[in-house]
């Protein structure tokens, strides 16, 4: 069995310091890009869904809300090819992101509450 010397390994705080800031600051802006991307997504499709089935724009978001979400009431469903594509490609972004959303959101109450 062989055994790891640990003591070769540098343990100096300034570098270590280094790289955590850089790590927070580089996943907090992805964060901030990513909930971007989000929020303009929401608008645009929206608005692409109430002009693509004849709706209102409010119908749109109310719509796009309900189905990123996954909680979908049915009140408001795609009827055209083109809304059905949409609301595909909607039904995908919202489990992946919004979760990804929740997860990053969770990490940083869960980091905020540790120091």
């Amino acid at each position: 069995m062989t055994k790891i010397d640990l003591t070769s390994y540098r343990d100096d705080k300034k570098d270590s310091y280094f790289w955590h800031e850089l790590y927070n600051k580089l996943t907090s802006n992805l964060y901030a890009v990513i909930l971007t991307g989000v929020i303009l997504f929401i608008f645009l499709w929206s608005f692409a869904f109430a002009k693509i089935e004849g709706l209102s724009y409010f119908d749109g978001i109310y719509w796009i809300f309900t189905t990123m979400t996954t909680v979908g009431y049915g009140d408001i469903s795609p009827k055209l090819i083109a809304g059905k594509l949409l609301a595909m490609t909607t039904m995908v972004a919202g489990i992946s992101v919004l979760g990804y959303l929740m997860s990053r959101t969770m990490d940083m109450v869960v980091d905020a509450n540790l120091k």
